[in-house]
Order: structure tokens, then C-alpha cells, then sequence
């Protein structure tokens, strides 16, 4: 009989110390989980205050490191689609400037055809030819101020050559 309560003791410690064991790996698992929930809060705040700066590939890597450690996190989710619109938009503003930039430079370059055509035509004695070439330069770009001295000063070589040849 006392062997019997023995074993039954025995059998109660281990089973006590199973149930103690369980306690602890639930405590553990909590911890972790608790340890998990604290560092996707602290990657969401950081992400969130890095998308307010407008540093976006910054805060695009918080979002994504908070997707590896939890794929169905919501806020990051959406926090991603928001920064994704904000991408978007920036490489549509980049690539129209690129364009208006491209743009920009075809102009410059037919302008300096213009103005080496005019400068030839003015070289030669051709004033009038000049300035109506000058002026085709002020069609493409309106504000150029070398095309407008190259117009003024055909003018002026126009006017003394006039001024010569009625002296004559």
C-alpha cells in the first residue's frame, strides 16, 4: 500500500511538473508573441513618420519587413498601397520633366541651327534673309535673347548698309 502511494505520488509530480512545464511554454510563446506585436508597432510608427518625411523607399522596406513577419498585417498593407501612390506619382512628374527636359534640349538644338544659318546669311551680307531666319528661332523659343541681338544687330548692319549705299 505505501508502494502504491509512492508510485500514485509520483505520478501526481510528474504530472504537476507536465502541467508546470505547459505554463511555462505558454508564458514563452506569449512573451514572444507579446515581443513580436511590440516590434511590428515599432516598425509601423517608423514607417509611418518616414512616409510624413516623404522618404518612401525607406518607409516601403519597413512595410515589407513587417509583411515577413506577419503577411497579413493590414496597416502595412495599406500603408504600402499609400506609398505606392506617392511612388507612382513621383516617377510620373520624373518622367514628364524628362520629357519636357528632352523637349527642351530639341528646341535649344534646331535654335542653334537657326542661329548658325542667320549668322552665315548675316556673314555673307544677307541681312533681311538673317533676320527672318532669326525670327523662324523666335518662333520655336520666344524668350532667346541671343536671337533677339542677332535680330537687332542684322538690323543695325541693315540700316548702315542702307545708309552706304544711299551715300553713294
Amino acid at each position: 500500500r505505501q508502494r502504491q502511494m509512492c508510485i500514485r505520488d509520483r505520478n501526481r509530480t510528474h504530472e504537476r511538473a507536465n502541467e508546470l512545464k505547459e505554463d511555462e511554454e505558454e508564458m514563452i510563446a506569449q512573451m514572444e508573441a507579446a515581443e513580436k506585436r511590440q516590434e511590428i508597432n515599432i516598425l509601423l510608427s517608423d514607417a509611418k513618420l518616414l512616409a510624413i518625411k516623404r522618404q518612401y523607399l525607406d518607409a516601403k522596406e519597413k512595410y515589407d519587413d513587417i509583411l515577413s513577419k506577419e503577411s497579413g498585417n493590414q496597416r502595412a498593407k495599406d500603408g504600402l498601397a499609400s506609398i505606392q501612390i506617392n511612388l507612382d506619382q513621383i516617377s510620373k512628374q520624373e518622367a514628364e520633366e524628362e520629357a519636357r527636359n528632352k523637349a527642351r534640349a530639341e528646341v535649344l538644338q534646331k535654335v542653334e541651327v537657326i542661329l548658325d544659318d542667320g549668322s552665315d546669311l548675316f556673314a555673307g551680307g544677307q541681312y533681311k534673309e538673317a533676320i527672318e531666319k532669326y525670327k523662324e528661332g523666335l518662333l520655336l523659343d520666344p524668350l532667346n535673347n541671343e536671337l533677339k541681338s542677332s535680330i537687332r544687330n542684322s538690323l543695325q548692319a541693315l540700316d548702315r548698309h542702307e545708309q552706304y549705299r544711299i551715300a553713294k
